[in-house]
Parts: structure tokens; sequence; C-alpha cells
């Protein structure tokens, strides 16, 4: 259905790759680099890493003993087994390393997006040049480089919902060789999107039922009979291939979420790590995180749309999901937004959705259809105009918000961790409780740990951490500042139970844990005076009283033995000094994400973060 023939749509391709390829190019550069940053992106690292070991050994994807060793952590409850990037990025891990592997799998993904709406824009009839552009413009549309920019490439693969839609647009007038075809191809995209992000097959499933229904009422009876039938056998292909990941997510047990008390209409319970009760809408992230709709591309769009009632019809799905990504509460007054609570007491997990403003990708793709379905059929020199147009805004917007190139930092293992390589054991990471960085690093060192991801939120913690929390030497070790850690770890009995988690050191990083003192401070009703970076070395101090000298330290990573302990076990090798350079002088604590410092630049973000430094937040590009 390509209107441009092959040799257009491969040229058109090939564009679509040298934009992806320059959207990613520091990270290509630099093989000790990766795209994003933030706690997301550190479990994208992981994730990735994860994947490609279970495909090359055959373990199961939904469970590890790597984290929270050796209870365990059930991935699949955590995150529903959405794997689709990390499956396609394997063959790339596999080829081009860890860090490569995964910015070339970024661009992958912009360039699926770019050519997925090149494809769905085949019903509205467009100018090759035009259509060249808005394909270019959705590949680096804001909720896609936002999602990219805090790490989190799973959300930001969408390409299977302008898929969907773009079917959708023709049931009923495709013939009788497209009055299966397109259900079952629209089936499949909702289907993939879904194995993509269960939420994002969600909202599109939403968006082909609304667009499906609308055309249905507006054409005469036999179309109306041809669009329903199509949709109910796409609802059912859909549902037969998402089958086994909706039963092994049901059977993954409750409490996944946090669920309302109160009716209907009461506000979700916090969660408890980083996400708040009012969730995270796309008020929030308009007023005071990265901007999505109202940034200059989609702004330009909707106004286009607006111009013809073709347009304005895609506009009013906009409007209805940008509604829905507000959230559980309404901006500014102390009112429940009816319509998403309604669906958060119709679909189950609902209450799992964190981040709302997710649903904003419904918006992006309906203001480029908007567009197209006003440009539809025109011809001329004001068509190519308004292409140029559209491919400098959408230039130089995404420029302006860290996306031509997408914004990187460094990302690299500390070496005193990969030495441990040689005389493995588990690590108990300090301060406990926090998120961390060291949860990218496990893709390097493969080391287990006590703690892991989402360790900061108590409902993700496997049965029986909470109890281990409570042995005398991980209760010191948690709060060494104020509590004495036992000398020599505690009893024999003592170290021998810890011994018997599989944990052998304890790796203490002094800023963030100066981090985590200096907000603690701040948060404080009447500041402390002490000084927060010398309270970490007392607790360096009050460790190694505990437990001996560490064997080494890296940067800001100060490391001891368990085995350097007596008595030692027959199974565990010697402790020996890691060697390495001296860490007495660790620096300043981390700055600020680097998207958090564009937002600082940009006047977003008016102050750091409490105990991190302003400074050092430079924009890696």
């Amino acid at each position: 259905m390509d209107r441009g023939g092959p040799s257009r749509g491969a040229v058109d391709g090939a564009i679509a790759a040298g934009l992806a390829l320059a959207a990613v190019w520091p990270a290509l550069w630099a093989p000790d680099r990766v795209i994003g940053d933030g706690v997301d992106m550190y479990g994208t690292v992981w994730f990735y890493a994860w994947i490609l070991r279970c495909l090359e050994t055959g373990a199961d994807p939904g469970f590890t003993d790597l984290m929270f060793h050796p209870l365990g952590k059930n991935i699949l409850a955590h995150t529903g087994n959405n794997f689709l990037d990390a499956i396609l990025a394997a063959p790339l891990l596999r080829t081009f390393g860890l860090l490569r592997g995964i910015t070339l799998t970024i661009a992958l993904i912009l360039w699926l997006n770019t050519m997925a709406m090149r494809a769905a824009l085949a019903p509205f009839r467009l100018s090759p040049g035009l259509r060249l552009a808005l394909s270019l413009a959705f590949g680096i549309n804001p909720f896609v480089t936002t999602e990219l920019v805090a790490g989190r490439p799973t959300q930001a693969l969408l390409a299977f919902t302008p898929l969907a839609l773009g079917c959708t647009l023709r049931l009923g007038a495709a013939g009788p060789r497209g009055a299966l075809r397109l259900p079952l191809l629209i089936g499949l995209a909702v289907a993939l999107q879904a194995w993509t992000y269960w939420f994002a097959g969600a909202f599109c499933a939403g968006a082909v039922a609304a667009v499906g229904l609308a055309r249905g009422l507006s054409s005469g009876p036999d179309r109306r009979r041809a669009v329903v039938g199509g949709l109910v056998v796409a609802g059912v292909t859909c549902l037969t291939l998402i089958a086994p990941g909706v039963w092994a997510v049901v059977g993954a047990g409750g409490g996944m979420g946090a669920a309302p008390e109160g009716g209907m209409l009461a506000l979700p319970a916090a969660v408890g790590n980083n996400v708040q009760q009012e969730l995270y809408g796309i008020a929030h992230a308009e007023a005071q995180g990265l901007p999505i709709l109202l940034r200059a591309l989609p702004v330009a769009l909707a106004l286009v749309a607006a111009a013809r009632p073709a347009g304005r019809a895609w506009l009013l799905l906009a409007l209805g999901a940008a509604v829905l990504a507000l959230g559980p509460r309404l901006p500014g007054v102390e009112l429940p937004n009816l319509p998403y609570l309604l669906l958060s007491e119709g679909v189950p997990h609902w209450d799992r959705l964190w981040f709302p403003y997710r649903i904003a990708m419904i918006s992006v793709v309906a203001v480029f259809f908007g567009a197209a379905a006003v440009f539809g059929g025109r011809r001329g020199p004001a068509v190519q105009g308004a292409a140029l147009l559209l491919l400098l805004i959408a230039g130089l917007d995404a420029a302006r918000w860290g996306a031509l190139p997408l914004l990187t930092r460094p990302l690299r293992a500390p070496a005193a961790l990969s030495a441990l390589q040689a005389r493995p054991g588990g690590l108990i990471e300090l301060p406990i409780g926090l998120a961390r960085e060291s949860i990218a690093h496990q893709a390097f060192h493969g080391l287990p740990t006590f703690g892991g991801m989402a360790e900061n939120a108590p409902f993700f913690w496997p049965e029986g951490h909470r109890q281990r929390l409570g042995h005398p030497l991980i209760k010191a070790l948690r709060d060494p500042v104020r509590r004495k850690v036992p000398v020599g770890g505690g009893t024999v009995s003592h170290l021998d139970r810890v011994r018997g988690w599989g944990m052998r050191y304890v790796v203490l990083d002094r800023q963030l844990l100066f981090a985590e003192l200096s907000a603690q401070q701040t948060a404080a009703p009447a500041p402390a005076t002490a000084d927060p970076r010398a309270a970490v070395e007392a607790a360096v101090g009050e460790i190694s009283a505990g437990l001996g000298a560490p064997i080494g330290e890296d940067g800001a990573l100060v490391v001891w033995d368990l085995a350097c302990l007596r008595p030692r076990p027959e199974d565990i090798a010697p402790c020996a000094p890691l060697g390495g350079g001296a860490g007495a002088d660790w620096g300043a604590p981390p700055a600020r994400t680097v998207w958090e410092a564009l937002l600082m630049e940009r006047g977003r973000l008016r102050a750091p973060r409490p105990g991190l430094a302003a400074e050092g937040g430079a924009l890696a590009r």
C-alpha cells in the first residue's frame, strides 16, 4: 500500500536511519556512555543484560536471585515481564557489547517508530515529502524522547500504536481481502504494544475502539457492520496473543498496586518509594518535568488539526487522552478526575499505573494523525513548505529539550566491584533501602546483592526480607551513624547467619550516604549543625571498628570482607586487599541527573535536590 513504491520506501528508511543515528551518536561514539539517566536507566541496563543472560542460558526471566539474595525477586510481579525491547536488543548486545548494544537498540526504536508512522499515514494520501516529514518528526516526538532521556526505552517503543490506528481507519473499506487481514493486523499490533508495556497496550486498545466506533457510526449500515465485526475479530486476536502474559500476571498475586480505600472517588494510596499519592500526571510533567504536550511540535500539529473537521476529530481524541493523563486528581483543585477513576475502578491492575502522564502517548499520536487528515490529498509548494517548516520545528524543539542528540552520561562499573569476581560473594550495599546506581553495575560484575531493585518500596520485598532487616548486624549497618556495629559482626551464630545468606562483602557508597544525611537535615524542622561529610567518615570508622579495616576503596566506595572475620568457614577464600587507589578524597556528591540539569538550565527547577551539589551538573551530549 506504499504509494511511493519500494525505492521511495528504501530512501525514506535510510533517511530515518540517519536521523536515529544522529540522535544517539554521542553514546555511539563513546563506549562508556549511556543514553538517559536516573533510576529507570539503571533498571534498563540491568534488564537488558538479564534478558540476554536468560536467552543464553534458558533461565526464567520472571525471577532472579541476583537481588534480595538468596530469597530472590519476583520480576513478573514487579514489571509484568515487558521484555520485548530487551529481546530486540539481545543480538545487538551480543555483537557490540552492553552499552553500545543499548545505544543501537535506542536507535532501532527511533527508526521503528518513524517507519511505523510512515506506514500508518498511507490512508491519508499525503505528498511524499510531507509524509516523510511527519514520520521523521514522530520519530523524535516529545513523548518518545522524554522517555528515552529518563532511561525508559520500553515506554518509548510506540511503533505498534500508529500501525493499529492506521489499519483501523481502513476497516470496512479495504474490500474482501482486507475484511479479515486488517482485523488480524490490528489485534497483532495491539498485542505487541501490550507485550512492550501492558498499559501502552491498554491505551492503544482504547484508542482503536474509539476511532473504530466513530468511523462505524459515521458510515452506512454495511460498513458499520464491517467495522464492528472487524473490531471484534481484532479484540479476540489480541486477547489470544496476550493471554499467556495476562494469566501469568494475574497469577503473580495480589497486593501489587496501591488500591484506594474509601470507594471509587477515593484517591490512590501512596506507594511508598518515589511515587506519591497524587501520582505523576501530565500537568506535573508540563509544569516541573520535561514537557510533552506543551511543546512547539505537538502544539503546532494541534493547531493544524483544528483547521478542518477531519483534523478536529483527531484533536478530540488527543484532548480526551490528555484529560485521562492528568491522573486521579484535577490539577490545582482538590477534586477527583472522574473519567480516570472510572477506569481505575473497572480496569484490572489500573492501580499500578503510577505515571498517568504516559496516556499522553495517544495525544501525541492523535495530533500527528489530525495534521495528516488536514493535509490529505493536497499538493503544491505550500505543502512542501509546510513539510520543511515541520522538520525545522521538530528539530529545534528536540535540540532544545535534550533529544537531538539525546542526553548521555558515563556509566562504568567500579573497578573494586569487578575485582571481587575473582573471589565471589554477595554484597550488602549501604545505605540500605535506597535506589542506587549499583543496580546497573550488577550487569557488569554479576555478584548477588542483599537488596536490589525497588528496595525502597516495601511491598516489593520478597517474603522474609523484612525479618532479615532485623538481624543485629544488618540493623546496625542500616544506621551506622548512630548505632554501633557489633564487633566482629556479632556472635558466631549471627555471623554464620549472614554468611548463610551468601553475603560476603559490605560496600558503602559514601556519596549516597552523604546525600541521604543531607536530605534528612534539610527536611528536619530545625536543621542539624553536624557536617554530613564528617558523619559519613564517622560511619566508615564505626563499620571498621566492627568489621575490621576495609579491603579496598574505589572513589566513593568502601569495601569490607566478612571473610576477614573469625571464625572463617573453610569454603570461603581468605580475604585479601583489593588494591587500587585510595578513596580518602571521594569527591563531591553526585549532581542531578543530566535531564534534571537540563530542567535547571531551562528554569523549571529552582534549587538542587537536598544534599546534592548544584555544580557538576553540566549536560552531557
